[in-house]
C-alpha cells in the first residue's frame, strides 16, 4: 500500500481513497494508512480523517478515530474535538475507540512537564 512508503506525495491519493472509494474496506484501509503521515502531511490527512468520521461504514469511522489518535503528538489536544464527535457515534466500537484515545490524550496532557 502507498501508505507504507510514508511518502507525502502519496497522501492525496490515499486521502481520496479514504473518502471516495466505493468499497468500505478500501476506505477503511486507506484511512488507516493516513496514520503513517508525517507532520508535513497533516494538512492533507486531517480533512480526510474528519470526512471518514462521517462515513456510513462503522469500521471506517472506527479507523478514523484510531488514526486520528495516532497522529496527535502526546500532550497535544488538537484532536480532542474530532474525537469527542466520535465518542458520541452510534456504533459502540467507534465510541470505545474514541473514548480510549481521549483518555490517552487526557493522561498525556495531565502528565507533569520537565522545566
Amino acid at each position: 500500500m502507498l501508505g507504507w512508503l510514508k511518502s507525502a506525495d502519496a497522501l492525496p491519493a490515499i486521502a481520496r481513497l479514504a473518502t471516495t472509494d466505493e468499497d468500505g474496506e478500501v476506505r477503511r484501509v486507506a484511512t488507516g494508512a493516513l496514520g503513517l503521515s508525517t507532520e508535513q502531511g497533516h494538512a492533507t490527512v486531517l480533512p480526510a480523517l474528519l470526512a471518514a468520521q462521517r462515513d456510513a461504514s462503522w469500521p471506517v469511522r472506527e479507523e478514523a478515530a484510531t488514526t486520528l489518535a495516532k497522529l496527535v503528538p502526546p500532550g497535544a489536544p488538537a484532536a480532542a474535538p474530532a474525537l469527542e464527535v466520535a465518542a458520541a457515534d452510534p456504533d459502540p466500537e467507534v465510541r470505545k475507540t474514541a473514548r480510549l484515545a481521549l483518555s490517552r490524550l487526557a493522561s498525556d496532557t495531565s502528565a507533569p512537564t520537565a522545566e
